[in-house]
């Protein structure tokens, strides 16, 4: 859902078969059979914190499921519960610490915000293990889909296709970051 128009919605789409910035647009009635709202259709306009300002703004809900994955496999389990671990120890489990140390994956800044909007649904302003894990996931997605060229959407191409297609799915290869986490705890000698 792109943005509200009075009592209806403009809704942007995918046919199938369309390439990847190939959208259609619809206008709908709010109360149109077809949109589900995930919590019931409010009685006024839905409110949501905005992750770059922190501030109330006018927004539509998420019609795509935003919930995140469960089905982590042993060697995902191993890695980031330790990086978790690590970051907690460090302290830097805000939202804003870790997109400055998720930027060691080498992958640009407009990514990384989306990684973080799709693992971090609820826009917490600190990242728990279940949201953690799946910015390590998309991390690691991202990296394999950079090395063969093919990370070079727009936004929201990018978005649907890492919620839809990477955050349930295991990456092909563990994320790597060119820095280790700080550390807060010292080895007296």
């Amino acid at each position: 859902m792109e943005r509200f128009v009075g009592k209806e919605v403009l809704i942007a789409f995918q046919l199938p078969g369309a390439s990847a910035g190939d959208w259609a647009t619809k206008q709908l009635p709010v109360q149109h059979d077809e949109l589900r709202w995930i919590q019931g259709l409010p009685s006024g306009y839905p409110t949501f914190i905005s992750v770059q300002h922190k501030t109330e703004a006018a927004a539509v809900p998420m019609f795509q499921d935003t919930a995140l994955p469960t089905n982590w496999v042993a060697e995902e389990l191993l890695a980031y519960d330790s990086l978790f671990k690590e970051a907690a120890s460090a302290k830097i489990l805000d939202a804003q610490s870790l997109a400055e140390y998720f930027q060691h994956s080498q992958l640009p800044r407009r990514i990384l915000d989306e990684i973080l909007q799709v693992a971090n649904p609820d826009l917490k302003p600190d990242l728990g293990l279940d949201e953690f894990r799946s910015c390590c996931r998309l991390i690691g997605h991202c990296q394999t889909l950079a090395k063969h060229d093919k990370l070079c959407k727009g936004r929201r191409a990018l978005r649907s296709e890492l919620r839809s297609h990477c955050l349930g799915v295991p990456s092909p290869t563990l994320p790597t970051f060119d820095a280790p986490l700080p550390c807060t705890e010292h080895v007296s000698s």
